[in-house]
């Protein structure tokens, strides 16, 4: 059993504190919102406004990195950082810090590391490790996803830290990734969630086509999502650094770029997939 505390008492703390504790880890939080830590420790759990001096432990910072329109806001979980960092500085017991907040790749190095070790006092990789474990919860099932997740990432430059994060996981289920750094589990995060806004614009740009033609998009998508190899094989594609090749896709795509323009249509992605693969095609990518 570890003892976790989780700062940050939203949607992903909370999905993941009650999950951890469902299976035994013993959980705390952490919020700025007195109400939020009302409404916890009525159902039975420690919760405060603030971290306790001499932390121990596992804890996970899941505070909110809203958009600022180009890039995130990181001043609430730098305010944080700040807030542990001084809960830390009286002690020397372990500590594992884990980010399940979505950052930028090479956040924990860039910036965390250093937040922590000014506020704090001590040294990352002194009994303090620093730990990316990204969250992958839909917002209208977090609490499910947390109980029954299907993948869960875990990075972080100490191995034996990478490892106690997975194993305290690993009752949950699902598959599991781990790195030896935090930036790739925290490029997949953000990858994760572009491919999804990829595919969704990708249909958005189809319908508009369906639409003009006055067919139904929904039985166009309904067959390619069974005939399309991209759909059925999860591993199609997925190695980059090389143009598509081959009779077919090159020709199609030129073909299907060349009937929007006729028809004075707007195809910015497909036009936008053309260009990556021909400055491949150049070497200029």
């Amino acid at each position: 059993m570890e003892q976790v505390t989780i700062i940050g008492a939203g949607v992903v703390g909370t999905a993941t504190g009650y999950a951890l504790a469902e299976i035994g880890h013993e959980v705390s939080f952490v919020d700025v919102n007195e109400d939020r830590v009302a409404v916890l420790q009525s159902e039975g759990f420690r919760a405060t406004t603030s971290p306790t001096p001499g932390l121990s432990g596992v804890v996970f910072l899941s505070v909110p990195t809203p958009s600022k329109g180009s890039g995130y806001d990181f001043s609430m979980i730098e305010a944080a950082t700040q807030t542990l960092g001084s809960a830390l500085a009286d002690s020397e017991d372990e500590v594992v810090i884990v980010v399940r907040s979505t950052v930028t790749p090479g956040f924990s190095d860039r910036y965390l590391r250093p937040w922590i070790e000014a506020s704090s006092k001590r040294r990352v990789g002194e009994s303090l490790a620093l730990i990316s474990a990204p969250e992958f919860l839909r917002q209208a099932s977090a609490s499910a996803d947390a109980r029954t997740p299907w993948m869960t990432v875990v990075g972080g430059h100490d191995s034996r830290a990478v490892q106690r994060i997975e194993q305290m996981f690993a009752p949950l289920g699902g598959e599991r990734a781990t790195f030896d750094n935090p930036t790739s589990a925290e490029l997949v995060k953000i990858v994760h969630n572009c491919y999804n806004a990829t595919k969704i614009s990708f249909w958005n740009e189809i319908t508009s086509l369906c639409n003009h033609l006055g067919v139904k998009q929904t039985e166009i998508g309904e067959v390619v999502a069974k005939s399309a190899e991209a759909s059925f094989n999860a591993r199609y594609g997925i190695v980059g650094g090389r143009p598509f090749g081959g009779a077919c896709l090159p020709k199609d795509l030129d073909g299907l770029i060349g009937f929007a323009n006729e028809e004075t249509l707007d195809v910015p992605l497909l036009n936008a997939v053309k260009a990556v693969n021909v400055a491949y095609q150049q070497g200029e990518a």
